[in-house]
């Protein structure tokens, strides 16, 4: 497979990720709590604490009602439905309205709001904004605090499906696709990563029994974009 678009424009995305980096901690700097109005606000959204705790328990009694796939799915369109709301927010926020000339920009907030939410670090490791096979990004995150605490709720791994529900709703509403995400490699399973494949629901499975996407992280080191703060 071929990567010239990620190695070509490498460089140019430096900058890119520092913008992401900026908006992502000025949004969250303008966070205010109100409990007299019983409101948490950042800029004109309206949000709810939420505990990690609370997460996994859902996911334990939803599993325990309706089986452990169908409690994943319920995560995953969760995650989907934050990624998207979350993404168009920032989006208008900040003039990334133009899916086809800021598909870069847009798709790289996700990582850093991701962690500014408190959901996970996520790096890219691969990124094709054309889709050519599918495939439009493989991402991972060694540290999901998420992932830790549904895996001591006894959740069965793969454990990260509202992760790949939010990557899949970010770059749904970045690049204007419908894309679907699952998770290939789980640190509940004893990998070292939690790594998520997003590309074109129709190709998906394809994707999922490629092995190349599943070669250790350093093997990705001349595309890979680490998101530092």
């Amino acid at each position: 497979m071929a990567w010239e678009n990620a190695l070509k424009y490498i460089e140019d995305l430096k900058g890119v990720k520092e913008l992401a980096k900026r908006n992502a901690l000025e949004l969250a700097s303008k966070l205010r709590i109100s409990p007299e109005d019983a409101r948490i606000r950042i800029g004109s959204r309206n949000y709810i604490l939420l505990s990690v705790e609370s997460l996994a328990g859902l996911a334990r009694r939803a599993s325990a009602i309706l089986g452990g796939a169908t409690a994943k799915e319920v995560l995953y369109y969760l995650g989907e439905s934050l990624g998207r709301a979350e993404a168009d927010f920032v989006f208008l926020t900040y003039g990334l309205e133009d899916e086809v000339m800021q598909c870069w920009e847009r798709c790289l907030h996700a990582p850093y709001f991701l962690a500014a939410g408190g959901v996970a670090r996520v790096e890219i490791l691969l990124f094709d904004a054309e889709m050519k096979e599918g495939l439009l990004a493989l991402c991972e995150t060694r540290d999901s605090v998420l992932a830790e605490e549904l895996a001591r709720a006894g959740v069965e791994p793969p454990t990260c499906s509202l992760i790949s529900g939010y990557l899949a709703g970010w770059l749904g509403e970045a690049t204007g696709a419908k894309l679907a995400a699952r998770e290939i490699l789980c640190r509940a399973s004893g990998d070292p990563v939690c790594r998520f494949v997003v590309g074109k629901p129709k190709r998906l499975y394809e994707l999922l029994k490629r092995e190349d996407l599943r070669k250790p992280s350093e093997d990705y080191g001349e595309v890979k974009l680490e998101f530092e703060w």
